[in-house]
């Protein structure tokens, strides 16, 4: 959608392009009211836009919320909403919302981690080993991934599989404190 595109053009200018409603908000929600290939990135950038220039992240979350309604694959949406709603201490309508969103895709992989964080918090280790194996699989480099694992298989007893996820996290970055902690 050309109205899409001209409104991240906008945004990319800057400064009152971002802000007044004849630029970039003006185009991009515009966009966002009509269906169209990428009507997910256009909520997204309308949520960055209340976030970065409005300075409203409740209005922020809904344009995030509707961009994953469309797309649950849209990462940016994704880890965007999952900042917001963990500096609010929102971690159980996070975890519902990447459930919900690993449920209709299940190839969202920016969910997969709040999940499996929520799961070692809970104490559903089993859960969260499949949620992080999941991750590794495709992010294997993934420092925190491994701590967490490392985590997940130390609170099943395994200690075993718990070192080695922390030896791995440890030979990915070797200034991690919890692998040599734990």
């Amino acid at each position: 959608h050309v109205a899409y595109l001209v409104g991240r053009l906008y945004w990319k200018a800057g400064g009152d392009h971002r802000a007044r409603k004849e630029y970039f908000v003006g185009k991009v929600m515009g966009a966002a009211a009509v269906k169209f290939a990428e009507q997910d990135r256009a909520f997204k950038w309308l949520g960055h836009h209340y976030l970065r220039v409005k300075r409203d992240p409740a209005r922020a979350v809904k344009c995030y919320k509707k961009a994953l309604e469309i797309n649950p694959r849209c990462a940016g949406a994704g880890r965007a909403v999952c900042a917001i709603l963990t500096e609010d201490g929102r971690v159980d309508e996070l975890a519902r919302l990447c459930e919900r969103v690993l449920g209709a895709s299940p190839n969202a992989t920016w969910a997969t981690m709040p999940c499996a964080y929520q799961s070692v918090r809970l104490g559903d280790f089993e859960k969260a080993v499949t949620l992080l194996q999941q991750h590794l699989r495709k992010e294997n480099r993934d420092v925190d991934a491994w701590e967490a694992l490392g985590m997940a298989y130390k609170g099943l007893g395994r200690k075993t599989s718990a070192v080695k996820a922390f030896q791995r996290a440890l030979e990915l970055d070797g200034s991690r404190v919890l692998p040599v902690v734990q």
